[in-house]
């Protein structure tokens, strides 16, 4: 094989994987891409809210920083609130949970979310508190290819 045939060569085959890698990239791009629609967003935000309280009730604070968003925030029925990194140091313990009545609406990329949830919590005393079925109101957006919850909050349930 002449040298320039060899340049040629090497250079087709250059640009081959090139152009292989960026179709590589493009399909990771759309993969990460939000979902344009989704076919049930009340079993979508379902799967979501269990993932949130499941890993509050399993105490996996590595799962529940994985799902929070960096700009993730609650606020909570009595007025307190508290940031992701709040949250997170002080996760309240969960035992049991029950979600019902789950309502979302989903436009790209967030998906906003109303239930009505009641838990069993251990609380700072030591005592288990349960609470009745209160309004929750939650959202989540897709970022870098998965759900994030974006944010939580709690409702006095209505008398």
């Amino acid at each position: 094989m002449t040298s320039s045939l060899r340049t040629s060569a090497a250079i087709a085959a250059a640009v081959a994987m090139g152009l292989a890698g960026a179709a590589g990239a493009a399909q990771a791009a759309i993969d990460r891409a939000a979902p344009t629609r989704l076919a049930n967003p009340d079993a979508t935000a379902t799967q979501l809210l269990n993932r949130f309280f499941g890993a509050l009730a399993a105490d996996n604070e590595v799962k529940l920083g994985a799902l929070l968003s960096p700009a993730w925030m609650i606020q909570r029925a009595n007025g307190t609130w508290a940031t992701r990194a709040q949250y997170l140091a002080a996760m309240p313990d969960v035992r049991q949970y029950q979600i019902v009545d789950v309502m979302a609406l989903y436009a790209m990329p967030t998906l906003v979310v109303r239930s009505r949830t009641a838990t069993q919590e251990v609380s700072a005393s030591g005592a288990t508190v349960t609470s009745r079925l209160a309004p929750r109101f939650s959202t989540f957006t897709w970022q870098d290819g998965r759900w994030r919850m974006t944010s939580h909050a709690n409702f006095n349930p209505p008398d």
